[in-house]
């Protein structure tokens, strides 16, 4: 409730006064929510630092469990591999030792492959002799065993069948012809075609003396891999995986989803294992997991041992000679041959965050193991959850602990600062109390006798009463002050405010950086730019043109440093784009202390006034110019007359039989009749015709210029156009002009007039005068390229319409734009340059058909297709 509530009612007594300190609003009662607060945020801290923290770290240990649980599997794993290697090894052995004897090697291999004391389970294997290599006559002789229908072990002699597709171009096979003795090599997984289950085989070649001679195989069903990694799985809470080297999958916990169905699908429903890659291609959930496992296959291939030729070329022959093996996979089967490859490949350890897993369908992270020489990789998938779980648990032990651990203490540190502070402070409350019960009559004095930082309090606040009530006089008597003078100022703003928002003239002020900083309505009526707009913006975004910037600046320079720039005349920019002049009167604005701040201008538009003046200038120009050739005209007339004469007199003398010509000849012995013949042999009489007609010309020419530049009277008459416009032609003819560079002479001029056009009753000399003008400017057009490789070319074109008479003035030049259209009769308008036109033949031509003979003035243009002028005069008016 505000103070102007109370006002007209009797003072609140000392009850009231001291009921406005409610329970809220106390220092106990605030302290004790303090300490409230500051018991939750501690605990709310310690609850964030674990989670954010502590969390973390369980989360570490529980991966750093998998990642020993993993490298515990791979252990495990490379030791049932350890075992086939081994006995392939052997077999290879026994390969190179007996002699080529099928009896031999059909009683001692199958001892070896199935040998009761082996810790693995054997699916399969051989030995598979290379080409020719056990009997010269047979190409194939293979020797391997397998499982029947019912499981019992047996010798097959498929792969020797001439039908069958044989076994030296197969997966296993021709990677193995590449190994040294005692090396290894293991496939990728496959269905087996005979057996039709799912296995992987390893490999071993063996050798007579320093020949290949073939290989040794046994075959893993992939059905014991998958039960040893799930039994593996099952402290994990999650499930574990294997791939090939080609990421090919070996084992997943729900089989029937990295099947691979075909057409062509064996018995069992299959014919092969999909790839990672395949599997995130069906499933985006894996995508993660496919990324990693290729990547590590990625590194292997980018890694350099300085042997990139040769394993180029060796991945080569591997593809060749295998239609299961891809160009892809020879490289990276060439790449794993590297013993080198083979350590970098066992500390490719990598942590994936997954996000939903597709099994457990869950938040969930996969972890990459690889296994040595076979490279394999070992994926064990652990759910989130579990780490969570365990981290949310201890928090929230720990949090109960440190809750009552906080509370005692809390509740000590009131119960001391209770008694310190706030009862002191309330004993101090109640004596300011006592002493404002006097209705604030004289000084208030607290009693402090402690020698504390209350007790100082009360001291300081005793000698502060003093001095304020000193400060209180003092400050009453300078507000009553500077009210005064914030009065007087305020008139003086308002009185300026009013004078610069209704003065014509506009008025500016810019910073030091040349930006607007005030722009009053006269300013906004010159430029066009609304005082929003202009402010803060810089002189040449608004109305300063490029070619003025330098001269400007300069003015602006030397005006901030006392230099001058106090009057300037320049051109500027509106926001239409048109040029116009202005005056500027500028003032440097000046801070208390006569640092410059910024610029004031008052400024005019003078562009009228200077076009009036340059206007009234040439029109003396142009009076003396006709005067002058008005006197020429009469000067050259009387010459004219007399070679026209002269020139018909001699024509007679040769060709009119008179006497006075009869007589003549006759005395110099020759006859009329042969004169007459030599001069038209020699082209004399044509000559002379040609004097005649040029002196008529001319005559003409002249006649034309003393109608045109003579003072037109008001008398109007009846003119026949087709003859006044031949006269205006005849007069354009000859206004050469070499600086602006074009004679029209070089113009085509088309005449199409409509045949018994009536008189028209006009100003002679004032339609002559529009005419001339609107031809004029058609030839400045298109003189020069603006026909773009045209002819150049002008159509006249006279004809009725209704009441008037029509003339038309067609160029082939480049056309007017559409902003040019709408403003080329306004006066002063032109695009040409200052000395090249003013812009006002358009306007006043306008003027004199529609106003002085009310009839129509029109263009038509299309850029780059020429122009049009269309003249309607009535034919009364």
């Amino acid at each position: 409730m505000s103070p102007d509530t109370h006002r007209g009612k009797p003072q609140s007594t000392s009850a009231e006064k001291r009921s406005r300190a409610t329970v809220r609003n106390t220092l106990q009662f605030r302290m004790n929510l303090l300490f409230v607060l500051l018991m939750l945020g501690v605990a709310v801290t310690n609850v964030v630092v674990f989670q954010t923290i502590g969390k973390s770290l369980i989360q570490t240990e529980n991966y750093r469990f998998i990642e020993q649980k993993g490298r515990t599997i791979v252990a495990l794993l490379s030791q049932r591999i350890s075992y086939a290697e081994a006995m392939a090894k052997s077999m290879a052995t026994v390969a190179e030792e007996l002699p080529r004897d099928e009896s031999l090697f059909k009683k001692m291999i199958p001892k070896l492959l199935y040998d009761k004391a082996s810790r693995i389970t054997v699916a399969g294997g051989g030995i598979w002799p290379a080409p020719y290599a056990f009997d010269e006559r047979k190409e194939r002789r293979s020797f391997f065993w397998g499982h029947d229908g019912r499981n019992r072990i047996a010798y097959f002699d498929d792969y020797n069948h001439p039908d069958s597709p044989g076994y030296h171009a197969e997966e296993w096979y021709v990677p193995a012809r590449y190994l040294k003795r005692n090396q290894t090599y293991w496939s990728k997984s496959y269905v087996d075609p005979y057996s039709h289950e799912p296995m992987v085989t390893c490999t071993a070649p063996y050798y007579r003396g320093d020949v290949f001679s073939g290989v040794s195989t046994v075959d893993l069903k992939l059905d014991d891999l998958k039960t040893f990694l799930d039994e593996e799985a099952g402290a994990l809470q999650g499930y574990i995986f294997a791939v090939d080297r080609n990421n090919k999958f070996l084992s997943f916990p729900d089989t029937g989803i990295v099947k691979a169905h075909a057409d062509d699908a064996t018995p069992s429903g299959f014919n092969a294992f999909l790839h990672a890659g395949e599997l995130a291609d069906k499933d985006p959930r894996f995508l993660g997991v496919a990324t990693a496992l290729e990547k590590i296959n990625t590194d292997i291939l980018n890694m350099q041992t300085g042997e990139t030729g040769r394993e180029k070329k060796l991945a080569g022959m591997i593809a060749r000679d295998s239609y299961q093996i891809t160009t892809g996979e020879a490289r990276l089967i060439t790449a794993t041959l590297d013993v080198a490859k083979e350590d970098f490949f066992a500390k490719q350890y990598a942590h994936i965050p997954m996000g939903t897993d597709l099994i457990l369908n869950e938040p969930a992270s996969a972890f990459i193991f690889p296994v040595p020489r076979t490279y394999w990789k070992i994926v064990i998938v652990s759910p989130d959850r579990q780490v969570n779980r365990v981290a949310d648990s201890i928090s929230q032990q720990i949090f109960i602990l440190l809750s009552i651990g906080i509370l005692v203490c809390v509740c000590i540190a009131y119960l001391y600062i209770r008694s310190i502070f706030v009862q002191p402070l309330a004993q101090m409350t109640r004596q300011l109390i006592k002493a404002t019960e006097g209705k604030g009559k004289g000084l208030i004095h607290l009693a402090g006798n402690k020698k504390n930082e209350l007790g100082n309090l009360a001291y300081w606040f005793n000698l502060r009463t003093e001095e304020l009530k000193e400060s209180n006089a003092r400050l009453e008597r300078e507000i009553k002050s500077r009210k005064a003078s914030e009065k007087a100022l305020k008139e003086s703003e308002q009185r300026l405010y009013i004078h610069l928002k209704n003065t014509p003239v506009g008025a500016i002020s810019w910073d030091l950086k040349f930006r607007v900083t005030e722009w009053n309505p006269s300013a906004e009526k010159i430029f066009g730019f609304t005082k929003e707009e202009a402010l803060g913006k810089h002189s040449t975004e608004l109305i300063l043109p490029e070619d003025v910037k330098p001269s400007v600046d300069r003015i602006f320079s030397e005006l901030v440093l006392g230099k001058g720039g106090q009057r300037s005349v320049n051109e500027n920019l509106t926001k239409d784009g048109r040029r116009i002049v202005c005056d500027w009167y500028n003032t440097t604005l000046r801070d208390t202390e006569g640092q410059v701040t910024g610029v004031a201008s008052l400024v005019n538009d003078i562009t009228d006034r200077r076009r009036t003046q340059e206007l009234i200038i040439q029109s003396e120009k142009m009076m003396s110019v006709g005067g002058l050739a008005a006197g020429m005209a009469h000067e050259l007339n009387n010459p004219l007359a007399g070679m026209i004469q002269n020139a018909q007199i001699i024509h007679n003398r040769l060709t009119k039989k008179l006497p006075a010509n009869v007589d003549a000849a006759s005395q110099l012995g020759v006859s009329m009749d042969i004169i007459e013949r030599f001069m038209e042999n020699r082209g004399i009489l044509k000559q002379l015709e040609h004097i005649r007609g040029a002196g008529v010309r001319a005559a003409k020419i002249i006649d034309n210029m003393l109608s045109f530049a003579k003072k037109s009277v008001s008398d109007r008459v009846e003119t026949d156009l087709a003859a006044l416009i031949e006269d205006t032609v005849a007069l354009t003819e000859n206004d050469y002009n070499l600086s602006k560079k074009y004679d029209f002479k070089h113009i085509e001029i088309i005449r199409k007039f409509d045949a018994n056009v009536p008189a028209v009753f006009c100003e002679r000399t004032k339609i002559q005068q529009v005419i001339f003008n609107i031809l004029k400017n058609a030839s400045e057009a298109i003189s020069g390229d603006g026909t773009k490789g045209q002819f150049p070319r002008i159509v006249l074109r006279l004809y009725v319409r209704g009441p008037m008479a029509c003339i038309e003035i067609e160029d082939n030049g480049p056309g007017i734009d559409a902003g040019t259209r709408k403003r080329i009769f306004e006066p002063f308008y032109t695009t040409k340059s200052p000395d090249k036109g003013t812009g006002l033949g358009l306007s006043v031509s306008y003027f004199i058909v529609v106003d002085n003979h009310g009839g129509e003035m029109a263009v038509e243009s299309v850029p780059g297709q020429g122009a049009k002028f269309i003249i309607k005069l009535p034919f009364q008016t």
